[in-house]
């Protein structure tokens, strides 16, 4: 369940001169603890200029984690080895994902950008790491086998602390004076961090200028412990062999059970992992004096990206209910149906926050090779140890686990014969073939899960200085101290673990070939403060009043020549207003990332625009269809409206007129901080499908009110209908006889006269019309 990918990237990869080297192997001349020398497997895919067909400007990227070597560098390297041909099935160069095929970016399709092309077209030497199964006694094919892809960190970490030495002395040998680049993603960055600080510590020049970490858990790695249990469950109570080799090589392989923060243990009890903490404990004492077992010496720069929200942006919530499957079998007594009964159920949670509590799983099954009726089993847990949260809802690099045992569940069920099912009672009872499975949470097989936090983003940047995991970084943790590295890259979203973005691409590359560039993280608009109003002729500053708030220093331009910049400096900008109508100030950081704010110049400038529906309205809007009213300052109360035959007024965006008038000059007046602007306008009323009128419906005395356009241009029933509408009318003094809100009225019990009707909508008169009764 822990991920095996390096990046959301695909195939062969185009080779230069020398093309690409023969797979190769290097034994560690280090040892771990134990007197292990481990060894990894290589390619080098030659730069395109390169003609001497020997690494001499080296980039190497690490694989992470791989705990049955089933991902090789190339497809050939699989194809030819049938541990990893068995490890996938149905194995094609199509459906394969090699370490090479993953380099691609942008969806992974073979037409797609290759990283390791990109890097070859700059003559870097990109060399591909894999670990390998090999012998513990070198030479010695009858000694114990050990899969490097989920051994000790340490072991592995010490092997390519001994790989960069051989590389170091290949390009002495070349006469090539390049230093690396070390690209480690995942549990890769883990390995590269601990092997370039252990060579620090013992005082080797590692000869590497720059060290890429790439969603790796620096603090920890967490699967659902709810997914775990399952596993647990599945493979150690109901005997399933997949299931319990899953849980004792994956779950509990060396390397996971250094990286997991929560673990489920052997008698399936959730709880803080110890062994992580021991990591932790080793790993930061490694390295030189105060480095907190990070690289520091000989002059490297140390960056890393985060595939988790850097805005603190949740995929799932604590203590939510994520999956419920159950299953029951048909019932029947010697032939007759009885009834079902469940045999399977399924009830998942993620974890709470600290101190809370909640169900984790409640699981039922049945051994189909042991006639023991139900197993079952049921974990409530108090997550007392982890005041950062709940590491299942956390920001963090996604993978969807549960999504994966959800397709795993209802596949097996559907495909299971409720006849190896047999339920002990007084009688043995038969059941129908087909068990009746309910997906309660969700309720489709198919809804696809949302994916939980694997990498915790606070994790990836091994932050410190903050209260819990959901907060957000929208600010330089460099500049606070609140990082040991000396950039970092982060989308606002949560992507899924070591895949890229098209910005994190770039901003890679950058640091690779043109040198350290300055992080990259959603930058709050907020973070520049100043006017958004200058008045013609008048100047306004605008700043950065937190520096940490920043990226880099920044670089002022305008748009237009409708201001222009006084004078500025890395942090604050003066303007002076020139003339009329908006702008737009861009501040650019060294990494490329911009903020844009959008600033008003002078008095508003604004026009009448006149719309015909039930009664007429006049609208007032922006000369500027880039800028909003209240982007020039001016608010609804800022704008006054005056017939000018009587002088009402009323205030607003927009004015209404009735339309037994016509037609109707009025002046309106908007004002901002710089002044006001003053227009006059005549309304002319023309209905679009003639006028509203009062006509007789049946008899002398019973009148019905008429809209004259058709039902779907209806000004009445399109403009919040009906209900909103009354009809009033009163007699020759004046005084109301009959009130409704019925387009039907009747007036046969008021005595023969002249009345007078008013047809009313929202507080507005949009008819008038006399009548006489006979």
């Amino acid at each position: 369940m822990l991920s095996k990918k390096i990046v959301d990237i695909g195939s062969t990869t185009k080779g230069g001169v020398c093309g690409i080297s023969p797979l190769r192997k290097h034994r560690s001349t280090i040892a771990d603890a134990t007197g292990i020398y481990g060894e990894v497997e290589y390619k080098i895919f030659y730069g395109n200029q390169n003609t001497s067909c020997s690494a001499r400007k080296p980039i190497i990227i690490v694989d992470g984690f791989d705990p049955d070597d089933s991902r090789r560098i190339s497809f050939a390297d699989c194809q030819n080895d049938a541990r990893c041909v068995d490890a996938n099935p149905n194995l094609t160069e199509g459906n394969y994902l090699s370490i090479e095929r993953l380099m691609r970016y942008n969806n992974g399709t073979t037409n797609q950008p290759s990283l390791i092309e990109d890097l070859n077209q700059e003559n870097f030497d990109v060399i591909l790491v894999n670990f390998p199964y090999y012998n513990k006694i070198e030479n010695n094919p009858n000694s114990e086998q050990i899969c490097a892809g989920a051994d000790d960190i340490f072991r592995n970490g010490k092997t390519f602390a001994s790989f960069i030495q051989k590389i170091n002395t290949d390009l002495q040998s070349v006469g090539s004076t390049e230093k690396l680049v070390v690209v480690g993603p995942s549990m890769g960055g883990l390995i590269t961090r601990y092997a370039l600080s252990y060579l620090e510590k013992q005082g080797i020049n590692h000869n590497t200028k720059l060290w890429v970490s790439m969603d790796s858990p620096h603090k920890g790695a967490n699967i659902p412990l709810a997914v775990q249990q399952d596993i647990w469950f599945f493979g150690k109570k109901l005997k399933q062999l997949k299931a319990n080799l899953q849980f004792d090589n994956t779950l509990h392989s060396k390397a996971a059970e250094q990286m997991l923060i929560d673990i489920i243990d052997f008698n399936g009890s959730p709880t803080k992992n110890v062994k992580n903490d021991a990591f932790q404990s080793e790993m930061n004492a490694n390295g030189v004096s105060g480095s907190s077992g990070f690289p520091v010496s000989f002059g490297i720069k140390n960056i890393a990206i985060a595939n988790g929200s850097l805005a603190g942006i949740l995929n799932v919530q604590p203590k939510e209910n994520f999956l419920h499957i159950a299953a029951s079998a048909k019932i029947r007594l010697f032939g007759i149906r009885v009834g079902r009964k469940r045999i399977f159920n399924l009830n998942n949670f993620y974890m709470p926050n600290f101190g809370s509590s909640t169900v984790l799983t409640q699981l039922q099954g049945r051994n189909p090779d042991e006639n023991v009726g139900d197993t079952s089993y049921s974990t409530t847990i108090n997550s007392w140890w982890n005041a950062n949260g709940s590491m299942d809802a956390v920001p963090g690099g996604s993978t969807n686990s549960s999504n994966d045992l959800k397709d795993i569940v209802n596949g097996s069920l559907n495909n299971q014969n409720a006849f190896t099912f047999p339920i002990p009672g007084i009688y043995w009872l038969t059941t129908d073939s087909n068990l009746i499975i309910d997906n309660i949470v969700p309720t489709n097989q198919t809804s696809i899960l949302s994916p939980q936090s694997f990498i915790p983003t606070h994790s990836s940047l091994s932050t410190t200085g903050f209260s819990n995991w959901y907060q957000p970084i929208n600010k330089n943790i460099v500049c606070s101290g609140q990082t040991p590295f000396n950039s970092f890259f982060g989308e606002g979203v949560n992507m899924e673990h070591v895949t890229f973005s098209n910005n994190m691409v770039t901003w890679l590359k950058n640091n690779i070939v043109n040198g350290l560039q300055s992080p990259w993280f959603p930058i709050e608009d907020s973070a520049l403060s100043g006017a958004d109003i200058i008045c013609e002729n008048s100047t306004s500053t605008y700043s950065f009043s937190d520096i940490c708030k920043l990226p880099s220093g920044a670089n002022w331009t305008l748009n237009n020549n409708f201001a222009q910049i006084v004078s500025s400096t890395a942090s604050s900008v003066t303007l002076k207003g020139l003339l009329n109508g908006g702008i737009t100030l861009t501040a650019t950081f060294q990494n490329g990332q911009t903020l844009t704010k959008k600033i008003w110049i002078g008095k508003p400038k604004v026009y009448v625009s006149q719309d015909l529906v039930d009664y007429v309205h006049a609208t007032l809007k922006s000369e500027d269809p880039n800028v909003t009213l209240a982007e020039q300052g001016v608010n609804p109360t800022d704008v006054i409206w005056r017939r000018l035959s009587n002088n009402l007024t009323q205030i607003g965006y927009k004015y209404f007129f009735p339309t037994f008038t016509n037609p109707i000059p009025v002046e309106v007046k908007a004002t901002n901080l710089c002044g006001t602007t003053t227009l006059q306008y005549t309304i002319e009323y023309e209905s679009p499908c003639g006028e509203y009128k009062i006509a007789k419906y049946t008899g002398e005395a019973t009148y019905k009110f008429v809209d004259p356009c058709p039902p779907e241009q209806n000004r009445i029933s399109n403009d919040g209908g009906s209900e909103n509408k009354i009809i009033e009318i009163s007699d020759i003094y004046g005084r109301v006889v009959l009130r409704t809100n019925k387009d039907i009225f009747d007036i046969s019990k008021q005595p023969i006269g002249t009345y007078y009707v008013r047809v009313i909508k929202n507080g507005k008169i949009i008819h008038t019309q006399t009548l006489l009764k006979n």
